[in-house]
């Protein structure tokens, strides 16, 4: 599960997004990809059309709650044979893992740092 205060802290840092007024229509695409009743194909269609913030990126936040799905989508654009759309669906896949390196780091890291005051090893504590 993706720890919601650190996925926006990266998506910051790793991928930019566009920022317009489109939210409603947004809103009708993330419905569409979240509906498993609906047609894969179709889901993917909404997925991809959304990823179309990378062609003219600009700060924004909204795609934040695709990210999550990454994985999924990349399956069925694998399945699907969406070779156009490989590369911004890796992209995002690739977020998704450094987001997840980052968040196993941070962890080591931080218990690195409590055992090493706990030893008084205020050296390996700096």
């Amino acid at each position: 599960m993706l720890r919601p205060c650190l996925l926006p802290t990266l998506l910051l840092g790793f991928i930019p997004f566009v920022l317009t007024a489109q939210s409603s229509n947004y809103d009708s695409l993330f419905m569409i990809w979240t509906d498993h009743t609906l047609q894969e194909e179709e889901r993917l269609d909404a997925y991809l059309e959304r990823l179309e913030f990378l062609s003219n990126p600009v700060y924004d936040l909204e795609p934040t709650r695709w990210v999550e799905h990454a994985e999924e989508a990349l399956a069925l654009g694998h399945k699907y044979q969406r070779e156009e759309m490989m590369g911004r669906l890796l992209l995002v896949n690739a977020g998704l893992q450094v987001y997840a390196a980052l968040d196993d780091s941070w962890r080591t890291a931080l218990a690195a740092y409590q055992k090493a005051i706990e030893l008084g090893d205020h050296a390996c504590a700096i």
